[in-house]
C-alpha cells in the first residue's frame, strides 16, 4: 500500500470537522434501501482488510518474539562456555535488562489478545455475507417475478381477452414469485436496517480494538523496556569514562582510559579527549565503560537528586568500610585458574561481576 500523504490525511480531518459531522451524519432510519445495500460491499473489504492486517501483525509479532528467545537463548549458551571476563559490568547489566524487556515481550503479546482481532473481523465478513447472500436471494426472486410478467404479457398478446390453461398456470406462478419476492424484500430490509444500526459497532469492533490492542501492545512492552533504555543511556554518555578496545590500527590506544565529549554519526561513534589532550573520534563498540570503585557501581534507578556532602576522609572511610564488607577465602589466588570463595555484605543487589586487580 502507499504511504498515506498530508493530502489523504485532510480526508480525516475533514471528517472531524463539526459542520462536516451534521451534513452528512443520519439517523440509520434515515437511509434508503439501496444505499444501505451500497454500504455492504465496502464494509465487507474493510472486514476483510482488517481481518488480513491484523493476522500480518500476529504473525510478524510472532516471529519476533521467537528471534528474540533464539537471541537470548544462544547468549546464554555463549555466556556458559566463554570467559565472561571479557565483558565489561555494564553490558552484563544491560543484557539481563534485555533479556527481562524480552520475557515481558512475549507476556504482553498474549496478554494483547490480537487473534481475536481476526475472529471480531470475521464475524463482520460473516454478517456481510449473510447480508449479500439475502439480496442475491432478493434480486432472483425479483428475476422469477419479471420473467412471469414478461411471459404472461406474451401469451396475452397471443390471444386477447382468452384465459387458457397456460395464461392461469403462469399466473399462479407470478402469484407466488410476488409473494415470494415480498417475503425477501421484508427480510433484506429488516437486516439491512439492523446493519445500518451496527455500523458504528462494527466500526469500532474491528479498527478501533485493533489499533487499541496494537498500540496498548506497544506501550506496555515499552514500559517494561524502561530499565534497559535507561542503562542505555547510562552507557558512554558525555562526561564518562570509557577505555579504549580492539583497534586494529592504533593498537597503541587499546587500554587507554579517555572521556566521551560528544556523540558523532548519529551515535554510532563518539569523540572522546585522551589523556594528553588530543581528541578521537572513536566507534561505540571500541569503548568500554570505566568504573573505577567495582564494589560502588551506581544504580541508574537511584540516582540522587542532591548528594549529601562529604569530605575526603568521610569517603575514604566510607569505601574502606565497604572494602571490609568483602571476604575472599583464599585472600591471594593464582593470576590465572584459581578459585576463590566471596562473601559480601550490604549490597543492595546480587554479584554480576568480580573485578581482580581493581
Amino acid at each position: 500500500p502507499q504511504p498515506l500523504h498530508l493530502g489523504a490525511m485532510s480526508i480525516f480531518k475533514d471528517l472531524l470537522d463539526p459542520q462536516h459531522r451534521r451534513r452528512r451524519l443520519r439517523h440509520p432510519v434515515e437511509y434508503t434501501d439501496v444505499e444501505a445495500a451500497e454500504a455492504l460491499q465496502p464494509q465487507k473489504e474493510l472486514a476483510v482488510l482488517l481481518r488480513e492486517v491484523s493476522g500480518k501483525i500476529t504473525e510478524h509479532l510472532g516471529q519476533l518474539a521467537l528471534a528474540q528467545r533464539q537471541l537470548m537463548q544462544g547468549l546464554q549458551e555463549y555466556l556458559g562456555v566463554v570467559d565472561v571476563t571479557g565483558v565489561d559490568v555494564a553490558a552484563m547489566a544491560l543484557v539481563q535488562e534485555c533479556a527481562s524487556a524480552i520475557e515481558h515481550f512475549d507476556s504482553c503479546l498474549k496478554e494483547a489478545a490480537l487473534p481475536e482481532m481476526q475472529k471480531a473481523c470475521e464475524e463482520v465478513v460473516q454478517e456481510c455475507e449473510n447480508l449479500l447472500s439475502l439480496r442475491q436471494d432478493r434480486d432472483k426472486a425479483l428475476r422469477e417475478r419479471q420473467h412471469y410478467e414478461e411471459k404472461l404479457q406474451d401469451l396475452q398478446s397471443a390471444r386477447p381477452g382468452v384465459i387458457t390453461e397456460q395464461i392461469s398456470r403462469n399466473l399462479e406462478k407470478l402469484d407466488r414469485a410476488k409473494m415470494s419476492l415480498e417475503s425477501q424484500e421484508r427480510k433484506l430490509a429488516t437486516q439491512l436496517r439492523v446493519f445500518m444500526y451496527r455500523r458504528p459497532v462494527h466500526f469500532r469492533q474491528m479498527f478501533l480494538a485493533l489499533f487499541r490492542k496494537y498500540l496498548g501492545f506497544w506501550t506496555q512492552t515499552a514500559k517494561h523496556s524502561e530499565k534497559a533504555l535507561e542503562l542505555i543511556k547510562a552507557d558512554l554518555n558525555v562526561g564518562s569514562r570509557a577505555q579504549i578496545v580492539g583497534l586494529q590500527r592504533a593498537v597503541e590506544l587499546n587500554g587507554v582510559e579517555v572521556v566521551v565529549l560528544e556523540e558523532e554519526e548519529g551515535g554510532r561513534r563518539l569523540l572522546v579527549e585522551l589523556p594528553d589532550g588530543d581528541q578521537k573520534s572513536v566507534r561505540v563498540e571500541n569503548l568500554c565503560p570505566v568504573y573505577h570503585d567495582p564494589l560502588h557501581l551506581e544504580d541508574v534507578d537511584a540516582a540522587p537528586s542532591a548528594p549529601p556532602a562529604t569530605t575526603t576522609g568521610e569517603a575514604a572511610e566510607a569505601k574502606e568500610e565497604r572494602r571490609s564488607q568483602l571476604h575472599l577465602e583464599p585472600s591471594r589466588v593464582a593470576t590465572c585458574g584459581g578459585e576463590v570463595e566471596l562473601e559480601v555484605d550490604g549490597l543492595a543487589g546480587p554479584i554480576s561481576e568480580v573485578v581482580a586487580n581493581g
